[in-house]
């Protein structure tokens, strides 16, 4: 079941890609026989619009099952799982281009895995993030980290407008949290704090990327039957 926020990105998420699917009949229309530019960003315009089914996550779960590989089923946000899971022990690395994943407590992750499979790419090379590394370096905690994170934008609240992640890092490094950080940026002229931007929502939504003290899911055994 989808919490409050959970329900309000998914709703967002739909209106996104009503808006995709008329930029791309728009881009279709004005296409020019032989503009090699539009049809490449055409094709990325409807490459952005593949969308995954059920029918996909039960091909790709037969696959990694019948290659041994064990497979979890998240209760909620996978990203936040698989957090719990490496916090766990459960997994040595985070493989995703979600970078939500370091704001939600996970140790390490491995993005732009896919860049070996990119002709046009001469860097083949992964990137791995380590989150100690990254908070020695900006001098913040964990949960400095996070509260910047959720200050410059994420999924389950709305951003204050004019506040980007340098404005966002500075205000919660001064002020200490993100509940402090916030009535600090409410007087700046130009700031607006939506009004469902409460402090108990800012508060589920700390709770919510935190994988302290949660469950991890238990991977199935891939050598049991289907």
């Amino acid at each position: 079941m989808r919490s409050e926020q959970e329900q309000e990105e998914h709703e967002k998420r739909k209106e996104q890609r009503v808006q995709q699917e008329r930029r791309v009949r728009e881009m279709e229309a004005a296409l020019q026989p032989g503009d090699a530019a539009a049809v490449d960003k055409l094709d990325r315009a409807r490459r952005a619009l593949i969308h995954v089914t059920e029918r996909h996550f039960q091909e790709a779960e037969r696959m990694l099952r019948d290659l041994g590989v064990p497979v979890a089923h998240a209760a909620g946000e996978a990203e936040h799982a698989m957090c719990v899971m490496q916090r766990h022990g459960m997994v040595d690395e985070l493989m995703t281009e979600d970078t939500d994943v370091l704001a939600m407590g996970g140790a390490s992750m491995l993005r732009a895995v896919s860049n070996f499979q990119n002709p046009k790419r001469t860097d083949k090379r992964a990137e791995r993030i380590v989150l100690g590394k990254a908070l020695d370096g900006l001098g913040v905690t964990r949960e400095q980290f996070r509260d910047t994170c959720i200050l410059a934008g994420c999924d389950f609240v709305p951003k204050l407008q004019y506040v980007g992640i340098a404005t966002g890092f500075d205000a919660v490094v001064k002020h200490g949290d993100l509940h402090a950080a916030v009535r600090a940026l409410a007087e700046l002229p130009r700031v607006v704090v939506p009004e469902v931007s409460t402090p108990e929502r800012f508060a589920r939504v700390q709770a919510l990327m935190s994988s302290d003290g949660c469950t991890p899911p238990i991977p199935t055994d891939p050598s049991a039957p289907n």
